[in-house]
């Protein structure tokens, strides 16, 4: 349903400045149409729950294993949501020039920890399917093993 919450304002400064004055109000609670989502969500059928757990258990399971497979890189296992936090500190390189580095080098798109105030971690997402995963996690991987390694002094 996070996609209920994605919007645009198109508008001449003097508008927009008016719509300011209310974008507070508006970002504070859910609006109207997430309620009433929310509401059927929870009234319907339930069978999927189970299923989607499921499926985002697996992929959990496997973005941790295969972080861990790469060298200079460790991952704990979280016990809720479809994030994890990786700490890439071994390596050497800055969060922000790391998922940069990924970007150009492997076309995996990371968020740097740094933006967390979580610095030396990035975060990777596993609502994907598993196969993009598994490829994600073989460019990842190649990257990362072209990176020099740390040079201890």
């Amino acid at each position: 349903m996070t996609g209920l919450r994605v919007g645009y304002l198109a508008a001449s400064a003097d508008k927009v400045l008016q719509f300011l004055k209310y974008h507070h109000t508006v970002n504070i609670s859910a609006n109207v149409p997430s309620q009433v989502a929310c509401v059927a969500a929870l009234k319907g059928p339930q069978d999927c729950v189970e299923e989607m757990r499921s499926a985002y258990q697996a992929r959990r399971d496997l973005v941790v294993k295969r972080l861990n497979d790469i060298p200079g890189v460790r991952c704990a296992l979280p016990k809720g949501s479809f994030f994890v936090f990786a700490d890439i500190r071994e390596l050497g390189i800055g969060s922000l020039d790391f998922v940069e580095y990924l970007v150009r080098e492997a076309g995996v798109v990371l968020t740097n920890g740094s933006g967390f105030d979580y610095e030396g971690f990035v975060r990777v997402s596993y609502a994907a399917k598993p196969g993009s995963i598994e490829e994600a996690m073989d460019r990842m991987k190649a990257a990362v093993l072209k990176i020099p390694a740390k040079k201890n002094t």
